[in-house]
This record gives C-alpha cells, structure tokens and sequence, in this order.
C-alpha cells in the first residue's frame, strides 16, 4: 500500500512537474499568427485576435482568449462578420511536446455574428480560400552552390520540417446572437439567442450536432432546437447529414404552432431522402394537426430541387379555416429548376372534406411571371366556403329595399357608398402571364347549382380573357366570354352570355328566393361597361339581352280574374270572390328585347302570347333604384271561362292597357277602364256604322254621320 501511494505521488509530481514546464516553456501567443494563417486559408477571412492567450487548468487544462474578431469583406455594412467575447477550449498536453496542437471542445461565449447579402448578390458567408500564389524556385547551378547557401537551405529545411499541427474536436456556442441582412429583398432577420454544439469533429467523419434558436419579430415568438449528425470534405466541397431531428414552436396573435417536428435519416446533394412532418396546431383561429412526408433529392449542381410523392394529411378547425371541418388529404409532385426558375407542380389528388382535386400547374418566375395550369375537382361549393368564413352570399329577397333609397340621419346609403367608393387595384394583371382551364363537375355558387363545368381563361398584359365558359344549368346550358382590359383609365369589359333552355322557376327561386315566373328560358345578353368602382359599376353596364320563354306562366297575377274584378267594379256589380283561382297567368311564348343604359332597361316589343290572351307591353325598369314603369296591353282572344273570365267576354275585341308601376319587391298593377270603354263604344259605333251605312246609298251623307257620331266619342 506504501508504494502505490508512492508511485502515484511521483506520477502526480511528474505530470505538475510536466504542466509547470510546458507553462513556462510554451508560449500560448505563438499560436496567434498560425490560427490567423489557417482561418485565412480556410475562409480568406481575416482573424484578429486582440487579447492575449491564455493557459486554463481548470476544469480542464486548456487556452482561453478574448476579444476575437473576424474581419468582413470589404464593402458590408459592419466591420465584422463574427465578434466574440470569450474563447476556450482544452488541449492535449503529449502532443504538443511534437508540435501537434490538439484542441477538445471549442467553447464561443458573447459571440455576435451577421450574415448579409449586398443588392450585388455578393454575401459575406460564402467562403473563397485565396489562390496560393507559387512563386518559381530560382536555379542553382553548381558554380552558385556555396557553403553560406548550403547552410541557409539546412535551416530553412529544419525550419519546415517540425510545423504545427492544428486539429478541433468539436465547437460549442453558448448564447450567442445572430442576424440576416438580404439587401436584395430589403428583409432583416434578428435571433436574440443562438446556441450550437459539434463535438468530435474530424473531416470526412460523422460528428454530432445540436443547436438552439430563440427570437421574436414583431408580435412573433419562435423557437427551434435540432440535434443529428454532419460531415465535411476538406476542401468544404462535400457535405452530409444523417439522425436530423427538428422540433419548433411559434405564436403570433393569429396563429399558434404548439410543435413542429420534421424528421430525416439521411440528406446528401445527389442521393434521395425521406422527410418527415407533423405539426401540431391550437388557438381560436387554427387548431389541429398536419402530418405527412415526402422524398428530398437536391442534384450536387443546386440547380434541380425535387419533391416527390408529397402525402399530407391534416384535421384542422377555427376561425381562419374556410371550412369546418377541414380534412384533407394532400398528394404532390413538386421540381424546382433554380438555374431556368421553374417549377412544376402534379397533383395526383387532393382530397378536402368531400371535394377532390386533381391536375397540374407550371410556372417560370421572371420579371412577368408565367404560370400555366389545368385542374380538375368534382365539386365546389362556394356557398359552404363563404359560410364558413363568415361571408355569407345574401339573395335578392322581397324584403329587401334598394340601398340607393334608403337613408339615414338624411344621408343617403348611395352618398355614403360614393364617397367611400373607388376602382380597384387591377396592377397585377400587368405583372402576370396566366392560362389555364378548370374543370368541375358540380358548382353551387348563390345557391345555384350548376354542373359540368368548364372554363379557360387567360391574363397578359392588362387583359383578362375568359375564352370559355359553359355549363349546364337546371335543365338547358349556359356559355359565357369575356374581356376585362384594365390598360385603359378605367377598366373596360364586354360579355357574351348564351342561356339555352333553362328552366326559369328553379333558377329564380335559387337565385333570389322568388317564384314569379315558370317556363323553359332562353336568354342571349350582350354586355359592355367600364369602371368596376361600387357606384359606377351597374350605371355603366349597357347592352341588349334577348329573352324568348316558353310555356311558362307569370306568378302572383292572374290577368282574367284581375280584368273580371276591376270590370264589375267598374259597373257596379257584385264581385264574387273565386277561392280556387290561381294567382298566375298561363302563357305560350314571351318574348322581349331589354336595352340597358346608364341604370334603365328599357323594351318597347314585349310579347305574350297563350290559348286565352295576347299581351303588349312596352317600359322601362330602373335597376339602380330597382322600381318599373311598365304599360302592358292585353287582349282577350277566346272565351275564358275557368279563369276567371264569367263576363267578361264582352270585352273580347278591345285592347286592355295595365299599368305597371312602384318598386320590384311590390310593383302595383292598375287597368285604365277609361281607355277601356271608350274602345268598347268605338267598336260598338263602327259596328252600327256598317249597318247604318249599308242603308244610306248618299256618300255625302255617310261621311257627314260618321264624323258626327264618332266625334261625340273624343
């Protein structure tokens, strides 16, 4: 026991003895000019070192010194790229006898580093290692060879022989402060605490890694910690990582990622990957949660970036979220060209709720940005979508009054609407070059319901083009095209729609809740204008629209019960009420040419035609104020009883004017009886005349008669 006590003793006293010689042997500041020299060979970086190095002992031997900085390129917004207040590490004490300085751990405390990109393209984190610069050997001929020369090269050799030697274990980073400044996207990021750790680093062999990043923007609040495994080429050409593990968190006040975890088992440029993501959401706007995975593969040239089968699932509710609930399940194919700015994007499918979507899209981004793309969906219900994020389409009701009449505190809903009012921004049909089609199977768009449909449309330079446009619609098809060219002062459109053989009823009710009118429709519109601001948008729309209806009927008048009732009136007889009689009015065929200008649609050819009656009529109808002004005249053709017709056959040979006038949710119908029997006694004179004139051979006296009788009717 005595001698082991012993022998430790003098092993403790030769390794103090050892550590004391070194201490005042080796000079830790002879390492400066050589950590200078390799860091420039490495990054071409300039290294300074203001304070002095120093030996440490505890906990472990090793060098501390402070006050480090490593110069930036010339033309950066700061002197220095990377400051740091403290550097430690520990060494081996052996191999420094043999000039091999071998460092453990490198510890950075205080550190501040600051990565920019100027608006030239040129960034301070690309590192160049200067050219060595060979200078040519002078020759020696034998004559030249002297002892002077001879003894010089013996020590320039002796010198060169024995170098230092530098290897690092690992870097660790404590706490430390990071900024990116990109001048060319005018963005600057602040990390206000950083902290890295690489241990066991050698080249061309696996090292562990882990890091630490926490900072906040504005109302932002983030963090990101990953750990995993990273190797380095000499030359810094080739590069690897394997085991990475990412986990993150952020909030904002919208928006809260309790955790996002991304997994990968290998990234290497030129050999395929797996990553892996689930993301994990809460708060009143998004909650839920998104997993998924892809394939990663980046070419050793940067220059092609692929995704590949992209699956992405994910349960998501809250109030940013269109619809509720939202299950998706999302499958792509994405490649990125960096060289040409191109990306292509497949979608196998890509499932939401009970919609599907399929198809692809290509873009080139450039000055003008190109994007060409084809989809395909068997659904889309617009209405769900606006329901669900509290924009509700409201329909056209009757109980609704013209905003343009109302008022309030004597200020009229249409001033405050002007006032308020402008065109607007159209500048990105300028800066795109867009074209494509869509396909869907089943639309439902203001509760109305459409089926396949198909759509192409383009925007180039100012112009949006709607080429096709066709669907079918409650039993007929409607097409469409159009032209918006916002090139001008004020944005200008035309349109071209077709509506064939529509059922009326179902469309109407759909559209505003009303059922006023039935029948098979077709309806052919030509539409110009220009100014898409609130209060220019309908007083510009000009046109004609073609309407030609088929046997249909108008609800909520019945013209022969209506006839009959003011008749009885008229005369004074008893008006007897008839439970059963419908409020509508049967037809064969309408028709109608409606021109619209500066807020009035105004028709002059108003036809009706059924078994019982043929109707006129000409007006106008205000569509900005929403009232009508409209004289329909109608004729009764044959006998109408059943419709409300008992007794008025009488009136069979004249033409009865209706007026038609007020606001469209309650238009008031008024018969000009007047007018009414005074074509009755007309017709009734010019009866008797014939008959009268049949017995008077005298022609003088027939003129003479007839200007006389007919004259007590004006």
């Amino acid at each position: 026991m005595k001698k082991l006590i012993i022998t430790l003793a003098v092993i403790v006293c030769l390794l103090f003895t050892a550590i004391v010689t070194l201490v005042l042997v080796v000079d830790p500041n002879q390492f400066k000019p050589l950590l200078v020299r390799e860091v420039k060979k490495t990054t071409g970086l300039d290294l300074s070192i203001n304070a002095d190095i120093s030996w440490t002992f505890f906990p472990t031997f090793g060098l501390e010194v402070g006050d480090i900085a490593l110069k930036n390129p010339h033309g950066f917004s700061r002197t220095n790229l990377v400051t740091v207040d403290t550097v430690s590490f520990n060494v081996e004490l052996l191999p420094l006898l043999d000039h091999e300085l071998q460092v453990g751990e490198v510890s950075l405390k205080g550190a501040d580093i600051q990565l920019e990109k100027l608006k030239s393209g040129l960034t301070n984190y690309e590192f160049k290692s200067p050219q060595t610069q060979t200078e040519p050997k002078p020759q020696i001929t034998a004559n030249e060879n002297s002892s002077s020369g001879a003894e010089k090269t013996s020590a320039d050799e002796k010198k060169e022989a024995n170098p230092w030697r530098i290897s690092v274990a690992g870097v660790d980073i404590d706490h430390a402060k990071f900024s990116m400044i990109d001048q060319v996207k005018n963005s600057k990021t602040d990390i206000s605490d950083l902290t890295f750790s690489l241990s066991d680093f050698q080249f061309d062999r696996w090292a562990p890694f882990s890091f630490a990043i926490a900072g906040e923007m504005d109302q932002q609040v983030f963090h990101l910690d990953g750990n995993g495994e990273f190797k380095i080429d000499q030359q810094f050409k080739k590069y690897a990582l394997q085991k990475i593990h990412l986990n993150t968190s952020y909030r904002n006040p919208e928006f809260d990622v309790n955790k996002a975890a991304l997994t990968m088992a290998s990234f290497e440029l030129g050999k395929p990957g797996l990553v892996q993501l689930s993301v994990t959401m809460q708060g009143d706007n998004v909650s839920g949660k998104v997993e998924g995975q892809s394939g990663l593969l980046i070419e050793p040239s940067m220059k092609t970036i692929q995704l590949s089968e992209i699956a992405l699932n994910g349960d998501l509710t809250g109030s940013m979220v269109p619809v509720k609930p939202f299950k998706f399940d999302f499958n792509s194919n994405i490649t990125v060209n960096t060289e040409s700015q191109h990306i292509s994007v497949t979608i196998p499918q890509f499932v939401l709720n009970d919609m599907t979507l399929d198809g692809q899209l290509h873009a080139t981004l450039s000055d003008i940005p190109k994007v060409r793309f084809d989809f395909h969906s068997n659904k889309l219900d617009l209405d769900n979508l606006l329901a669900s994020s509290g924009a509700s389409p409201q329909k056209a009701t009757g109980s609704q009054k013209p905003a343009q009449s109302a008022s309030v505190s004597g200020t009229s809903v249409e001033s405050r609407t002007s006032s308020g009012s402008g065109e607007p921004d159209l500048s990105v049909l300028k800066q795109v070059d867009i074209a494509g089609s869509v396909r869907i199977d089943d639309v439902k768009a203001n509760n109305v319901t459409l089926s396949n449909l198909m759509t192409s449309m383009h925007i180039n330079k100012g112009k949006a083009v709607l080429s096709q446009f066709r669907a079918d619609l409650y039993d007929g098809t409607v097409q469409a095209k159009g032209v918006l060219d916002a090139t001008k002062k004020l944005p200008v459109y035309n349109m071209d729609a077709d509506i064939e053989s529509v059922q009326v009823q179902p469309l109407l009710i759909a559209l505003a809740d009303k059922d006023i009118l039935e029948g098979s429709g077709t309806i052919k519109a030509v539409l110009t204008g220009k100014s898409l601001s609130t209060d220019k948008l309908v007083k510009n729309l000009a046109g004609t629209v073609d309407i030609d209806f088929a046997d249909g009927a108008v609800n909520g008048i019945n013209v022969p019960q209506m006839i009959r009732v003011q008749y009885a009136k008229f005369k004074g007889e008893p008006i007897t009420t008839e439970e059963e009689a419908a409020k509508k009015t049967d037809f064969s065929s309408l028709t109608a040419t409606v021109n619209l200008k500066e807020g009035q649609a105004t028709t002059n050819n108003l036809k009706m035609a059924s078994p019982l009656l043929r109707i006129s009529g000409k007006g106008s109808a205000n569509y900005i104020q929403q009232t009508t002004d409209f004289v329909v005249r109608t004729s009764l053709v044959k006998s109408l009883e059943g419709q409300g017709g008992q007794g008025i056959d009488k009136l069979r040979d004249v033409t009865i004017p209706i007026k038609v006038t007020g606001p469209w949710a309650e238009p008031k119908y008024r018969i000009v009886f007047d007018d009414v029997l005074k074509q009755k006694a007309e017709k009734e004179l010019d009866r008797g005349l014939k008959k009268l004139d049949s017995k008077i051979k005298d022609e003088k006296t027939k003129k003479a008669l007839n200007s006389l009788l007919k004259g007590l009717l004006n």
